[in-house]
């Protein structure tokens, strides 16, 4: 408000729980106020007598990858380590952090899938290789340099939040498509959900320890509904 901003639109992920304020409202220290906006989502519809005010967006990273651009993504990468971050992510929905620890250990190419290891939020889970993210992964196993799977950056920063990130960003900063590491995992659930995949499968696949976490994607498949309809046998 000092700043001199006089509205304020606050959207957010859908999943957590939501401060018991009214959609919108005015708030104020007494000197400075602001109008601020509040929605359960990434954006909506607020009617205020004669008109409305409508905020869309497609989500925090931009909505999903087409195939084409992870194709693409795929063919600028200048080295293996690289075609694993987009492979990582894309083909097996692995979280950044989640990546940069990936050890050789964790990847069981006898049962084709991948062990990730719990965090302080989440559960470990197993994840499904595809064969595209074999065959890289088969070829970096052959060039390993130490237990983990992407050699990259400095090894002192493999623990940070921001080691894939600020690597990943610089390589496609010149592409003409909007790119981030986190975005990769949503183009992998989206295209999951958009081919069909029932959502309780993408979230076990994702790591979510609540189905609410997924249902961010259930605008995806439009006639999930109609399809299930179809499925009742005939009487």
């Amino acid at each position: 408000a000092k700043a001199g901003v006089n509205f304020l639109h606050i959207g957010t992920n859908p999943v957590p729980p939501l401060p018991d304020v009214p959609q919108l409202f005015k708030w104020t220290d007494g000197e400075n106020s602001i109008i601020v906006m509040y929605e359960g989502g990434y954006g909506g519809e607020t009617v205020l007598g004669d008109f409305a005010i409508c905020f869309g967006h497609t989500g925090d990273n931009g909505g999903p990858q087409p195939a084409e651009e992870i194709k693409e993504l795929l063919e600028k990468m200048p080295n293996i380590y690289y075609r694993l971050i987009v492979l990582l992510g894309a083909r097996a929905g692995l979280r950044r952090g989640e990546m940069a620890l990936l050890k050789w250990q964790d990847v069981d190419f006898k049962n084709d899938r991948i062990y990730v290891a719990p965090n302080k939020t989440e559960n470990d889970r197993y994840v499904p290789i595809s064969d595209d993210l074999k065959n890289e992964l088969l070829s970096a196993k052959k060039l390993s340099k130490n237990d983990f799977v992407i050699c990259l950056g400095q090894e002192k920063a493999r623990h940070s939040k921001d080691f894939l990130t600020a690597i990943y960003s610089k390589i496609t900063k010149d592409l003409p498509f909007h790119c981030t590491v986190h975005k990769l995992r949503h183009t992998f659930a989206s295209h999951l959900v958009q081919n069909g995949v029932d959502l309780y499968t993408v979230s076990k696949l994702l790591g979510h320890t609540k189905i609410e976490m997924t249902e961010i994607y259930a605008h995806l498949a439009p006639d999930t509904f109609s399809a299930a309809i179809k499925k009742l046998p005939k009487i």
